[in-house]
C-alpha cells in the first residue's frame, strides 16, 4: 500500500477539499435562481454527478482524492435534500438528488461499458427531474 501521508501534498488534499466543497457555493448560487419569479411554476433540481466512493469502504490510498471530493458532495446534498426536497412537494419543492451509475450489484461499471451510458444517463437526469414525486437524495441508476 501506497505511504498515503508521505506521498500526498498538503494542497492536494487542500484543493480535493475546495472540489467537493465547491458543491455548497454551486447549490447557493442555484438557489437564488430557483427562487426567482421566473421559476416560481417550475420544478427545480440540482444533481450532482457522483460515483460509489462515498459509500465503499476506504481500502486504497489510489482514489483518496476523488473519494474525498465525492465524499463531501454526497453529505452536502444530503443534508440540502433533507433541508429543501423531502418536506416539500410541486413546485415547491428544490430537489437535491446525488446521482451516479452503479451495476446492480452496487459496483461500478467497466469503463467500456460505462463510456456507452450516455443515453442511461440523461434519461436518469431526466426523471429526477420530471418524475411527479422526488426521488431520495442518492439516485443510482444502471445501464
Amino acid at each position: 500500500m501506497e505511504d498515503l501521508l508521505a506521498s500526498l501534498e498538503f494542497e492536494s488534499f487542500q484543493n480535493s477539499n475546495a472540489i467537493g466543497s465547491g458543491i455548497f457555493l454551486a447549490a447557493q448560487e442555484s438557489l437564488k435562481a430557483f427562487r426567482s419569479p421566473v421559476h416560481a411554476s417550475h420544478v427545480k433540481s440540482f444533481i450532482v454527478t457522483g460515483n460509489i466512493l462515498p459509500f465503499v469502504p476506504a481500502t486504497s490510498p489510489l482514489f483518496f482524492c476523488l473519494a474525498l471530493q465525492k465524499k463531501i458532495a454526497a453529505h452536502t446534498v444530503e443534508q440540502l435534500h433533507h433541508s429543501y426536497t423531502k418536506e416539500k412537494k410541486g413546485t415547491d419543492s428544490i430537489r437535491f438528488h446525488f446521482a451516479h451509475l452503479a451495476s446492480s450489484d452496487g459496483n461500478p461499471y467497466p469503463l467500456p461499458v460505462f463510456k456507452a451510458s450516455g443515453k442511461t444517463h440523461a434519461e436518469a437526469y431526466w426523471h429526477l427531474s420530471n418524475s411527479d414525486e422526488p426521488e431520495e437524495w442518492e439516485y443510482r441508476y444502471v445501464v
